[in-house]
């Protein structure tokens, strides 16, 4: 099969319960896309359920399959993913879901509208006014990420609908502008890339979603204050870094990766 203009990155970890789910239903998709599915080094049955849909559909799908040798966390997942998109692929559109299964596979249609556009983001944008009960953020979290996107659209002087969201869709010029060694280590990466638009002067546009939360998820509330306490500082980091943050070093990112697929 030929390489397509979409790639559909998903990274994972530890998913086990949700990832084979969310797999099947890709078929909800009605646009053409690639698959690469970066594991970061799960330790329990995650991988090979991967691999069961890989055999499954393997005549279906362009698939790509990297497992991490350790555990970097989502932000180098995000890195890895992005830096094998522009250089391994010729695809111009990135759209990222994650494979815990809190993103309905399904919604990955709000994108396609933008697919042919020079949009450089399209953010998902949690609305519990839209969706009701379909939107099962907890209302504890929901209003924490709203006073922290009120909070950064004040410090960094910007208008987003959302910082938080991890279903996002990249195109592959605006990505191609950033040198990922100099963007943070922390979950907050897609805020971070969010920043790096507005000082390009990026056009962002964004879709409405929903978010699913089940049990096994690991968003409790002691996490939710860390992570509200660790975006609190990082919008004055990125103001301090402001240009640096573009330009483009000899460093790279340390990773090791077997490729799988």
């Amino acid at each position: 099969m030929s390489p397509r203009e979409n790639l559909i990155y998903i990274p994972t970890y530890n998913d086990s319960k949700n990832i084979y789910n969310l797999l099947k239903n890709l078929d909800s998709i009605n646009f053409d896309f690639d698959i690469l599915i970066v594991d970061d080094c799960s330790v329990d049955s995650n991988l090979e359920l991967i691999l069961k849909f890989i055999n499954d559909k393997k005549n279906k799908y362009n698939i790509s399959l990297l497992k991490c040798k350790k555990n970097y966390g989502l932000a180098t997942s995000q890195k890895i993913a992005i830096e094998f998109f522009l250089k391994k692929t010729k695809s111009n559109n990135l759209i990222i879901l994650h494979g815990d299964g809190q993103y309905d596979a399904k919604l990955v249609n709000l994108f396609k509208p933008y697919l042919q556009k020079n949009f450089g983001i399209v953010q998902g944008m949690r609305n519990k006014n839209k969706f009701g009960k379909k939107d099962q953020t907890p209302l504890f979290a929901y209003y924490i990420i709203k006073i922290l996107n009120f909070y950064e659209n004040i410090i960094c002087r910007a208008n987003f609908r959302e910082w938080h969201s991890g279903f996002v869709f990249y195109k592959r010029r605006f990505l191609s502008q950033i040198p990922l060694e100099n963007l943070t280590d922390t979950p907050h990466i897609d805020g971070n890339i969010l920043y790096i638009a507005k000082l390009l002067s990026e056009s962002v546009a964004s879709v409405d979603i929903y978010k699913l939360y089940k049990k096994e998820h690991r968003y409790n509330k002691k996490y939710i204050i860390k992570y509200f306490f660790t975006v609190i500082y990082l919008p004055f980091y990125f103001i301090l870094k402001n240009k640096r943050l573009l330009k483009f070093k000899k460093r790279r990112i340390k990773y090791e990766v077997e490729r799988m697929f």
